[in-house]
């Protein structure tokens, strides 16, 4: 009987798993070590390199393995609620950056208007003054 999970699959003191093929963490939930491990590419690469077949490891690890994978799944449980509520604040951050900007366009579009009504303003208080100071010699002189 094949072994369900990959010879090569280890746990170490301070690190969740190791592969040995690797000497690296992984997480084998997202590798093929609990499930389908003989079509992982490490798995395969490691063999033909080897040129042998690797030995599954001894029985006794069996019961081990199970009680940490089940503690792995609930870690993975909690890791996928905080991959949800990061995913969350993610999208939450990205439609307030969206609405600033879209806020901060508003508000130079309002200035630029506030502008061309002061410059408006400016010349009409302008041509006001040079008609009153035509008229004045004018009122001055009727007088």
């Amino acid at each position: 009987m094949a072994e369900t999970y990959c010879p090569f699959l280890k746990r170490e003191a301070g690190r969740l798993y190791v592969c040995n093929a690797l000497n690296k963490e992984v997480n084998p939930l997202v590798m093929p070590c609990l499930s389908r491990y003989e079509d992982c590419v490490v798995y395969k690469a490691y063999e033909e390199r080897a040129g042998i077949e690797v030995a599954a490891p001894p029985a006794a690890e069996s019961p081990s393995i199970e009680a940490e994978v089940s503690e792995k799944i609930v870690a993975s449980h909690i890791t996928n609620e905080k991959i949800s509520e990061f995913e969350q604040l993610l999208r939450s951050f990205h439609e307030e950056a969206v609405k600033v900007s879209r806020l901060r366009e508003e508000y130079r579009e309002a200035v630029r208007r506030l502008k061309e009504h002061y410059e408006r303003i400016q010349k009409l208080v302008g041509e006001l003054m040079a008609s009153m100071l035509k008229e004045v010699p004018e009122i001055a002189s009727e007088e």
